[in-house]
């Protein structure tokens, strides 16, 4: 997916492309979104297919604070790692 697709379904999203520190791009295509507060975001190779809203809510749920890596390559999964 290219940059300008990605950045089109970011900015649809809860999320603030401000907060974004960095943004990886893999071979595979797909992409990782890491933060200013360094959680990390791992998107499946077809992020239109992942709501990124539903990720939001695990990114800012207080009983997930101390989470840093939030992967949602595999369908139908959420895995979340410290």
């Amino acid at each position: 997916m290219s940059f300008l697709k990605f950045k089109k379904i970011f900015d649809k999203s809860k999320f603030e492309y401000s907060q974004v520190k960095n943004l990886y791009f893999f071979p595979s295509k797909r992409w990782d979104i890491e933060f200013k507060n360094n959680k990390i975001l791992k998107l499946p190779e077809k992020s239109e297919d992942i709501s990124l809203d539903y990720l939001f809510e695990f990114f800012n749920d207080k009983k997930f604070s101390n989470i840093k890596i939030i992967d949602a390559r595999i369908k139908n999964q959420i895995i979340l790692n410290e």
